[in-house]
């Protein structure tokens, strides 16, 4: 994502889904912007959306585990738990999340699962400059997927991004 060659010219590339975020340091997306403009047609275009941080969230540098559900699956016939730990750095602005899974029969018999990954908190401030940096320009800003125009209430932001 951070450095690639591919003998090939696209009209659209996306990173969708939050994929920028893990990303985890500033040089490393804008390596990630110079490979996709590389290989971006002259009239093509970028897609990139994350969501934003939670400034209530950011200044609880404590982690604690949440309880997200149990509930009981039918088709596996088995109770299904699953719980998460955030550790954040705030000063690297890193979240660290451990999410735990425990899936357990009618008999007690419990297995478990750790699914872990580490991402960057991103404001817009930073992707903007960094697309300025990289020779990209905003075409749109959106605030959600049904292409509202972006405001303080909104929790995510989607870019589409050209060439200058």
């Amino acid at each position: 994502m951070r450095n690639f060659e591919i003998d090939k010219k696209f009209d659209a590339i996306i990173i969708p889904n939050n994929g920028i975020l893990h990303l985890l340091e500033l040089e490393y997306i804008e390596e990630c912007l110079i490979s996709c403009k590389k290989h971006l047609n002259e009239k093509g275009s970028i897609g990139l959306d994350f969501f934003l941080p939670d400034f209530k969230a950011l200044s609880s540098p404590k982690s604690e585990k949440i309880h997200d559900f149990t509930r009981y699956d039918e088709k596996t016939k088995k109770y299904i738990t699953r719980e998460r730990v955030h550790t954040k750095d705030i000063f690297k602005k890193l979240n660290h999340t451990q999410i735990f899974y425990e899936f357990c029969d009618t008999l007690g018999h419990c297995e478990r699962r750790i699914c872990e990954y580490t991402i960057r908190y991103l404001f817009p401030e930073e992707i903007e400059l960094l697309l300025r940096l990289t020779g990209l320009i905003i075409v749109n800003k959106y605030g959600g997927f049904n292409f509202e125009n972006f405001g303080p209430t909104h929790r995510n932001v989607i870019y589409e991004i050209g060439k200058e």
